[in-house]
């Protein structure tokens, strides 16, 4: 399949490839959301501004998640090598530890945002990862497979990213 074909299939965003919305995240804390379009570009509209900055990236394509860090209005285009297309993004609620996760990589990546760095966390089996969520208090995660597995995660913020 292609990124286009895989993006499509786990994308929250129904019939992605030809929705002209491509991802929606609100803010968690401030009303304040940001959208991406299919030129890759993201708009984020803020309280009753009449201002929408448009972010693009030479690295913005097939954008098919947003995730706000907890207590920052920052943006960032991460990227590693073989894990993508990225269907699913999550912070942790301290906003320390960002979960990046494609259908077609078994590992989940622990980012390290400032420094652009991740940790992969590996598993074995079930094939690749197309949902993941963070427990209210951040000390486990969810994580789901295109296969009919899941998976219950204790003990992520141990990871040293």
């Amino acid at each position: 399949m292609s990124n286009e074909e895989i993006i499509t299939k786990f994308s929250d965003i129904v019939n992605w490839s030809r929705s002209p919305v491509k991802a929606f995240a609100w803010h968690p804390h401030t009303l304040k959301f940001a959208y991406a379009l299919g030129d890759d570009s993201i708009k984020v509209h803020s309280g009753k501004s009449d201002l929408v900055p448009t972010l693009k990236h030479k690295l913005q394509k097939n954008v098919a998640d947003l995730a706000w860090q907890p207590s920052t209005s920052s943006c960032q285009v991460l990227q590693q090598q073989n894990h993508a297309p990225v269907t699913c993004l999550a912070w942790d609620p301290s906003g320390r530890i960002l979960l990046s996760a494609s259908p077609v990589d078994t590992s989940l990546m622990a980012w390290d945002v400032p420094m652009e760095t991740c940790v992969p966390l590996r598993r074995l089996g079930g094939g690749g990862v197309s949902l993941i969520k963070w427990s209210p208090d951040g000390s486990k995660v969810f994580s789901a497979t295109p296969s009919q597995l899941f998976r219950y995660l204790m003990g992520i913020l141990s990871v040293s990213i």
